[in-house]
């Protein structure tokens, strides 16, 4: 099954807001709230807790990448989701360059350094704190931990600039993909890439035990949560689904397409009635969230109780991803809890008055709950065609490669071929290695393959065309008149 032939959700199943901003950015609204949750739930922090019907907890994050095939989408997303953080962030950093940290050092029980920058060990001083004293250590919280997100991470200076992340829980946001795509390409600093995919992978999945600050004395540990947000050329997924540093990644990831939608594709009657009610809404919230997340007690959410039903559809998308094949289920450990998730976005959102989020929730009074477990199917339906499509499709460019150079072997060779003769060309000379080889370039009018005789006769003419359709981005020759 194709992603393009993934039956949409009725507009009827999303709340009201999420209906406005998916009809006036021309985007699908499963996917809006797909996006909106990882963006949201990425800033919320390395506190934040979302609890299940069972007593279970969860983090609002979502690690999330985006097969890009609509560039034009992915920029709407990121304005939506991306920017009113990021504006968030840059008032906070620009706010710390105007602090001296040493003019509020002697307001302090003891002289403060950024290693000694601590509510713990503030916290169990034998002095109170006077209210001055603790605005102090704020503003010193502010200087030496001003960021909230990482914007297109770079090797070289990632730890030094993680460091700097209030909570080590920074949304790793890159809008290129840069990070996947250095890390499985050759060049020279692959290897630096593939690291940092392997500490972003390890941060999105538990938290990476990092080094801080090091001397003779004394470690200075750091666990970093680090949930991300790629923008990914949906042409790039085979190879990184291929390529061990960047499978690793997106075993833990949500991975869906950029999907838009046409005007006669509208939900009826709708209208942008509101629509800036709706914007000034979700900036509220992101900036909610953030707030709550400086409070360091994170956005908090409990459901008192839901439907009976829950449970069973929560069991059903499990059991969905636990059935598949083990190539494809291993692609998939992001899918898990993704209801609970969008069900708070969908509740935070649809609040009449700025959301308190250190309250509690109670689902069972929205009636958006149908449209989290189908935008959770979606997610399911859309990342399976994916990868399906991107191991075919990574599969066929490595057996491709492998007809060029078979072609350029049976060039060097008189006509008809024997195909133990060509095998010997070969350091492994498995039948089963080079027959599938030997059927492609045979389908493709490159050459005849008499499978009895086991002779092989090379089209010359049919040849160059075929190596230069591949050289231009073009599949062969097979779709041409012979």
């Amino acid at each position: 099954m194709s992603s393009e032939s993934i039956s949409p959700i009725p507009w009827d199943l999303f709340s009201p807001s999420i209906r406005r901003l998916a009809v006036a950015f021309r985007v699908r609204p499963e996917l809006l709230l797909t996006y909106l949750t990882s963006a949201i739930g990425g800033v919320s922090g390395s506190q934040s807790r979302l609890a299940g019907g069972n007593g279970e907890f969860y983090s609002p994050a979502l690690p999330m990448i985006l097969a890009v095939r609509h560039p034009g989408v992915a920029l709407k997303l990121q304005t939506l989701a991306i920017e009113p953080a990021q504006r968030f962030d840059d008032s906070r950093r620009h706010g710390a360059h105007a602090i001296i940290p040493e003019k509020y050092e002697e307001f302090t029980c003891t002289p403060l350094s950024p290693r000694q920058n601590s509510h713990l060990e503030i916290a169990n001083s034998a002095d109170p704190l006077s209210a001055r004293q603790i605005k102090t250590l704020e503003l010193l919280k502010t200087v030496y931990e001003p960021a909230l997100l990482i914007t297109a991470p770079e090797p070289s200076s990632f730890s030094a600039v993680a460091a700097g992340v209030f909570d080590s829980s920074p949304l790793v946001f890159d809008p290129g993909g840069r990070v996947i795509r250095k890390a499985i390409q050759a060049g020279p600093k692959q290897k630096a890439w593939a690291e940092l995919l392997e500490t972003l992978g390890a941060g999105a999945r538990g938290g990476a035990d990092l080094i801080r600050e090091r001397s003779d004395s004394y470690h200075r540990l750091q666990r970093l949560h680090s949930p991300f947000l790629l923008h990914l050329p949906a042409e790039v997924m085979g190879a990184a689904l291929h390529h061990p540093s960047s499978a690793d990644l997106m075993e833990c990831a949500v991975t869906v397409p950029t999907e838009r939608i046409s005007s006669e594709n509208l939900p009826p009657r709708e209208t942008h009635t509101n629509l800036e009610g709706a914007l000034s809404d979700l900036n509220g919230l992101i900036q909610d969230v953030l707030w709550a997340r400086l409070s360091s007690s994170g956005v908090s959410s409990k459901p008192k109780q839901l439907p009976p039903e829950w449970d069973e559809h929560l069991e059903y998308i499990e059991s969905r991803i636990d059935a598949l094949p083990s190539h494809i289920r291993r692609f998939c450990g992001g899918l898990y809890g993704l209801p609970q998730r969008f069900l708070w976005t969908v509740l935070a959102m649809e609040e009449p008055d700025p959301p308190d989020l250190t309250k509690q929730h109670t689902p069972e009074a929205s009636p958006y709950l149908e449209g989290a477990i189908a935008t959770a199917h979606w997610c399911v339906d859309q990342q399976i065609a994916l990868i399906k499509t991107g191991l075919e499709e990574e599969r066929l460019r490595q057996l491709q490669q492998s007809a060029l150079v078979m072609v350029q072997k049976l060039k060097s060779m008189t006509t008809p071929a024997k195909f133990s003769d060509l095998a010997r060309r070969y350091h492994i000379q498995s039948r089963e290695l080079h027959l599938p080889i030997l059927e492609l370039l045979e389908q493709e009018g490159v050459l005849s393959w008499d499978s009895d005789a086991r002779l092989i006769r090379l089209r010359p003419d049919r040849a160059n065309a075929w190596v230069a359709g591949l050289d231009q981005g073009s599949p062969g020759i097979s779709s041409l008149d012979r």
